[in-house]
């Protein structure tokens, strides 16, 4: 027996060791791949092909469609069915151990638990930025005063504004053109908080789909699989951040920074699962409960992105945008979403 578990041991080490290459070219593969997504939109000539000539025309519309569907397929066909997998498994462990104390709380819909969590997360985080977003925009004196600073006025926003509060504004000592920079100013605002919602979000997901490729050390075909699949997600993916970061009212710096910053998540993940590969026993109970709750967080995540990203779709139209443009954008959405449900 101690002659069989040494050998054992020994497959064990070899395997790991020759998907470690694999798994280290495929980290840099995916790195190309996110980059190449995520920095195109950037670049002067995709970007005046994407935006169109604003903000709300061109592909931008689109490619933003297809990326809503592609979030909520990601969210309910991959990472919300893997995390009630792993609850399942950990539930199965609990049985057979004969863990009474545990058993009836094994059956609880964890992972439905952990999406909705990560949807208070993301709303959360949300309202914060957008508070702090908007403290940066308002001034500090109310339009009766008729106080101006360095040219400024302030004055209120629409009345239906949900953010309600008096942004600055240039060149209007009256105040007549408020309600029509204001709305412009509400829309950046939107912008900004939707390139940084899907910033979290996106990030989040990528670190810990790394880390489950960094953690695969015995099946070569299985790693092979997964590293074309993420090549392609993160491809997929990063067009459609790079797009809504390119609307984001933001510094030339900062859009390459966000974007640089996702690409590097999954090959920061891939580096933690291949560390932590050596002691972490991913198919303890502890190891299942641990990727069902940052599966199911990262679920309610990615939930929150999509429907963000179609209300945003539904509520900001161009006033050139004509049936048969809703009716293509509607297929964006499914084509977006269908293509993502082919990754499985």
């Amino acid at each position: 027996h101690t002659w069989r578990a040494y050998c054992h041991a020994m497959i064990d080490e070899m395997a790991a060791e020759s998907t470690l290459a694999l798994r280290t070219v495929g980290l840099v593969g995916i790195l190309v791949a996110s980059l190449g997504g995520s920095l195109t939109p950037l670049l002067p000539g995709p970007a005046r092909l994407i935006l169109g000539t604003s903000s709300r025309s061109g592909l931008a519309q689109y490619i933003r469609a297809g990326t809503a569907g592609a979030m909520l397929a990601l969210a309910f066909v991959h990472v919300l069915t893997d995390s009630y997998e792993n609850f399942g498994e950990a539930a199965a462990l609990v049985k057979a151990s004969d863990n009474h104390q545990w058993a009836s709380a094994a059956e609880y819909p964890w992972a439905a638990l952990c999406a909705l969590l990560g949807l208070i997360i993301n709303s959360y985080v949300e309202s914060v930025m957008c508070t702090h977003l908007h403290a940066a925009d308002a001034c500090c004196q109310p339009p009766s005063a008729k106080a101006t600073k360095k040219g400024h006025l302030c004055v209120p926003l629409t009345s239906d504004d949900p953010l309600g509060a008096y942004l600055t504004v240039t060149g209007d000592p009256e105040g007549t053109c408020g309600s029509k920079l204001g709305g412009s100013q509400h829309t950046e605002l939107q912008n900004r908080l939707t390139a940084y919602s899907m910033e979290l979000g996106c990030c989040f997901h990528s670190v810990i789909i790394g880390v489950d490729l960094g953690l695969m050390t015995e099946d070569r075909s299985a790693v092979s699989i997964m590293i074309v699949v993420l090549c392609l997600h993160q491809l997929i993916e990063g067009l459609g951040l790079g797009t809504v970061v390119t609307q984001g009212d933001f510094t030339q710096a900062r859009k390459y920074t966000m974007c640089i910053v996702y690409s590097l998540t999954v090959p920061l993940g891939v580096i933690m699962g291949i560390v932590a590969a050596e002691t972490y026993n991913q198919d303890s109970i502890t190891g299942f409960l641990v990727k069902g709750v940052f599966n199911g967080v990262s679920a309610g995540l990615l939930i929150h992105i999509g429907c963000h990203l179609l209300s945003e779709l539904s509520r900001e139209k161009s006033p050139s945008f004509t049936s048969s443009a809703e009716g293509q954008q509607r297929h964006a959405v499914g084509g977006g979403g269908g293509v993502q449900a082919q990754l499985y």
